[in-house]
Parts: structure tokens; C-alpha cells; sequence
């Protein structure tokens, strides 16, 4: 069995049912963060809210061990984890009264590394291209059918415009390791309750992301016009 020392926060982020799922993963420990809807459209921990989470890491070496959580505050839950190398799979399983919950499956590859360089790259190589387009899926509910992809057709600068890391950076920026070579970055913004996951294409830009908010699950694709094309 193999850890690694001084590795940076890894932020992952999904919906479980209609509950949002923040994840930390850290050298050693890992922290959940659980939100609810309220008053309408805005998304976070009511007072007194009933949360029940259940939490295993099954590693590539076949080890699966059930997580010891305990309470951190409203919707916070932290338990020790060891991350061995390769994919961890981490499964949660969710629960919020009031509210449809579900069990979640969220990837953590490891050792990562800093994607802060990675990310500027990306985000100039995807406002390169002047135009492209974007197939997006979004969902508040993963116990539901997820909706059909729609397609967008725009300019390369207004869309990034509309994303956190529109500047090529973000507050948590994590490069994550992929047997096949891929780019993927892990990003963060805490604030914000954002996660984002990038996938990279071989020129460098932007070929998927999945972007988690306390209340929605954003999946998209992205295609560029082929060279010497109209």
C-alpha cells in the first residue's frame, strides 16, 4: 500500500438525488459537505437539518474499507482516508430529510498535483478557437431522467465568459493523474459552493466538463470547428 505526502486539496463535487455534494479529499482525511434546497431556489443547510451519510473507498489494489464519519458542523462530515495510487473509488450514500437522496460514486485518482498552469493554457487554447460548440445537460435531480443535451452554437469568449474560470484561474486548481495520458483538472471555488471537472483534448482546450453547484449538475461537450472548415 503506497500514500503520498504533501498532496494538494482535491475538490470533487456532484448531486446526490436533490442533495449537493461537496468532497475535499486531503492527505489523510477527507471532508463532505451536504446542502439542501430552500426558500425557493437558494441551496443551503437549514437549521436543524437531518443528514445521514454512509461513505466506503474501494482502491485499484481491491482494499475497501467502510469510512469512519463523524459531524463537523450543519452538513459537514470529515473521516480519516487513505488514498492509495490509482483511482479510489469513493461511494456515499445520502440521505437528507425532506429531500430525495441517493448513493453516489465519485472518482479520486491519486497523488495530484498543482493545474493552475494547466488551466491558463486551456482557457487561452478554448478562446483561441473563436467559435465553437457546446452539447449541455443540466439536472437538479440525478433520481430523475436526466434531460436531452442541448446544443449551443456561440463564440468561444462569450461562453467562457459565463464560467467561473473565465480569467484562467481558480482558487483550488488541481492536475489529476490518467493512465491514457488525458489532461484533467479538478477545480474548486469554495465560496461559491463550485466544483469543476475539466477533461483536456490532445491541442490542449476544453473537450468536457462537469460543473456541480449546491443545486445543479452541469454536464458538457465541447466541439470545434474542423481546420480549413467554413
Amino acid at each position: 500500500m503506497s500514500t503520498f505526502k504533501g498532496q494538494p486539496h482535491l475538490p470533487l463535487g456532484t448531486l446526490a438525488g436533490q442533495v449537493g455534494v461537496s468532497v475535499a479529499a486531503s492527505d489523510g482525511q477527507l471532508v463532505v459537505r451536504l446542502s439542501t434546497p430552500r426558500r425557493g431556489d437558494y441551496y443551503a443547510p437549514e437549521p436543524g437539518q437531518d443528514f445521514t451519510l454512509t461513505g466506503r473507498i474501494a482502491a485499484a489494489g481491491g482494499d475497501d474499507s467502510a469510512l469512519a464519519l463523524r459531524g463537523c458542523g450543519p452538513g459537514c462530515f470529515v473521516a480519516p482516508a487513505t488514498w492509495q495510487g490509482g483511482d479510489n473509488v469513493l461511494t456515499l450514500g445520502v440521505a437528507a430529510a425532506g429531500w430525495r437522496g441517493d448513493t453516489v460514486s465519485l472518482l479520486v485518482p491519486w497523488p495530484t498535483s498543482p493545474g493552475g498552469a494547466d488551466l491558463a493554457r486551456a482557457v487561452a487554447a478554448t478562446r483561441a478557437e473563436g467559435e465553437l460548440t457546446v452539447y449541455e445537460s443540466v439536472t437538479s435531480d440525478t433520481t430523475t431522467t436526466a434531460p436531452e443535451p442541448q446544443r449551443l452554437d456561440l463564440p468561444a469568449d462569450f461562453f467562457l465568459a459565463q464560467e467561473p474560470y473565465a480569467d484562467g484561474t481558480a482558487p483550488l486548481a488541481v492536475r489529476l493523474p490518467h493512465q491514457d495520458g488525458t489532461v484533467r483538472l479538478a477545480l474548486g471555488y469554495p465560496a461559491a459552493g463550485m466544483t469543476v471537472l475539466l477533461t483536456l483534448d490532445g491541442a490542449g482546450r476544453i473537450s468536457e466538463e462537469t460543473l456541480t453547484d449546491t443545486k445543479h449538475l452541469v454536464t458538457r461537450r465541447f466541439l470545434y470547428p474542423e481546420p480549413g472548415g467554413p
